[in-house]
C-alpha cells in the first residue's frame, strides 16, 4: 500500500444495499484512496442487516463499516396528505444525522463523501453541523423533474467542495443545472470494478463449446430502459442460425419483464439463439467468451462499467450513442456506437458486424489496449490522490 495519503481519512456513506453501478463505483474510489495510504469509513444502509451486499463488500475491501437507518425516498403527494408518513421522514432527517454526528466524532475524518442526494437529505442536518471537505462523487444526472430533489441537489452541490463526475457527459448536466459548480467538477471514469467472486474455469469452457459463430453477450439489468426488449426483438428479426445471444442479468424487480421476454423468446419461431442465463456473482466468462459485448441502452447511462469489464478481457463492445457510453468507445477502432437507440438500428447495426472471428478479436485487442489511457489503475489513483487532496 501507497503512504503518500497517510492521516486522511475518508467518512463515506452509501445509501444502497445492492452492489448496483453507483455503489460499486464509490467503493472502487475509496478501495483507490485506501491503496493509498488513506483510511476508510463507511457508513452503510442498516434498511438490510449491516448494509447487505455493500456493506459485505466494503468489509472485504477492509473498511470499517457503521449503520445508518435512511429511511423511504421522500414522495410528495404523500409528505402533503400523510401526517404519519410526513412525521417519519421528518424524524429520519434527525436519526440518520445523528448517527452520522456520532460517527464523524468517533472516527475523526479528514473529509466526507457521498454519492447521492437521498443520502444527502436523511443526513442534511449533519452536513450543514459538520464543514469538513465533502467529496460529492456524482454517477447520475440530477433529478431536473422534481423540485423537491432539486432544491437538496443545488444544496449538495453548494455544500461540496469537489463534485467528481464519472463522465463528461455528467458533468455537463451539473454545469448545465449549477454552472457557478465549474471550479469544483473533475471527471474520473469508473475503473474496471474488482470482482470477488473468480472465474469458473469450467463454465469458460462449457460457454466457448455452446456458442455461436457470432456470439453477443448483454449483461445488466433487464428493463426497457436498457433496450433489452429491442435487442431481443433485433435478433430475433435476423432468424440466422450462426447468430446467438447471451442475456446475463436481472433479479426480482425486473421478473415480469423476464418471464414476457423468455415466454417470447420460446414461442418465435426464429433461427437465432437466446439464452437467459439470470444474475451472476462475475459474469467475466461470458466476457471473455463472446465475440461482441452490446449495452444497447435507449436512456442515457451515465457510463457503462460493463464496457469496461468487457475491455478488460479483450471483448469490443456495441452500444448506443446517449449519455456516457459513447465516451468509452473509438468508433469503429476498438468497438461500434451505433446510429440509434431503436430495434432497427440494432439489427443493422448487428448485421453490419464483421463476419469472422479474427475481425472481432482485432477490436479486442484494441478494446483491451485502451483500458489504460481511459480508465487504468494507475490513472484512477492519480486522479483520486488530487480530487482529495485539491
Amino acid at each position: 500500500m501507497s503512504s503518500e495519503l497517510k492521516g486522511k481519512k475518508v467518512l463515506a456513506i452509501i445509501g444502497g444495499t445492492e452492489l448496483l453501478g453507483s455503489e460499486r463505483g464509490t467503493l472502487e474510489a475509496l478501495l483507490s484512496l485506501h491503496r493509498q495510504g488513506a483510511s476508510i469509513v463507511v457508513g452503510v444502509s442498516g434498511r438490510e442487516k449491516d448494509g447487505g451486499a455493500v456493506g459485505a463488500q466494503a468489509r472485504s475491501f477492509g473498511f470499517e463499516t457503521f449503520n445508518l437507518p435512511y429511511g423511504s425516498h421522500f414522495h410528495y403527494s404523500w409528505m402533503i396528505d400523510d401526517p404519519g408518513y410526513r412525521w417519519r421522514q421528518i424524524k429520519r432527517l434527525w436519526t440518520n444525522s445523528r448517527c452520522l454526528s456520532r460517527a464523524i466524532r468517533t472516527h475523526r475524518p479528514t473529509h466526507l463523501m457521498n454519492g447521492s442526494v437521498l443520502a444527502y437529505i436523511f443526513c442534511f442536518l449533519a452536513f450543514q453541523w459538520h464543514r469538513l471537505p465533502l467529496i460529492y462523487r456524482m454517477g447520475d444526472a440530477p433529478v431536473a423533474e422534481s423540485q423537491f430533489q432539486m432544491f437538496f441537489w443545488r444544496s449538495l452541490v453548494r455544500r461540496s467542495k469537489t463534485i467528481v463526475t464519472i463522465s463528461e457527459y455528467i458533468k455537463l448536466q451539473v454545469l448545465r443545472f449549477a454552472p457557478m459548480a465549474t471550479p469544483k467538477c473533475v471527471v474520473i471514469h469508473n475503473k474496471v470494478i474488482t470482482r470477488t467472486t473468480p472465474a469458473n474455469g469450467l463454465e469458460i469452457k462449457a460457454l466457448k463449446t455452446a456458442k455461436k459463430e457470432l456470439q453477443l453477450v448483454y449483461v445488466g439489468n433487464i428493463t426497457e430502459q436498457k433496450g433489452v426488449p429491442l435487442l431481443i426483438q433485433a435478433v430475433l428479426e435476423i432468424n440466422d442460425p450462426a447468430l446467438g445471444l447471451w442475456i446475463v442479468g436481472g433479479g426480482q424487480h425486473s421478473r415480469d419483464l423476464e418471464d414476457s421476454l423468455k415466454s417470447s423468446t420460446s414461442l418465435s419461431k426464429s433461427a437465432s439463439e437466446i439464452k437467459f442465463f439470470g444474475y451472476q456473482d462475475n459474469p467475466t466468462p461470458f466476457f471473455l467468451c463472446a465475440d461482441w459485448h452490446i449495452a444497447p441502452s435507449t436512456s442515457a447511462e451515465a457510463l457503462g462499467n460493463v464496457v469496461q469489464e468487457a475491455k478488460s478481457v479483450g471483448t469490443p463492445s456495441i452500444v448506443s450513442p446517449i449519455g456516457g457510453l459513447p465516451e468509452l468507445i473509438e468508433d469503429g477502432v476498438d468497438g461500434f456506437i451505433m446510429a440509434g437507440a431503436d430495434a432497427i438500428e440494432i439489427q443493422e447495426t448487428i448485421e453490419a458486424l464483421p463476419k469472422n472471428t479474427f475481425n472481432a478479436s482485432q477490436f479486442g485487442i484494441r478494446a483491451k489496449n485502451s483500458l489504460q489511457n481511459l480508465c487504468g489503475e494507475e490513472k484512477f489513483d492519480t486522479l483520486w490522490h488530487k480530487a482529495l487532496t485539491r
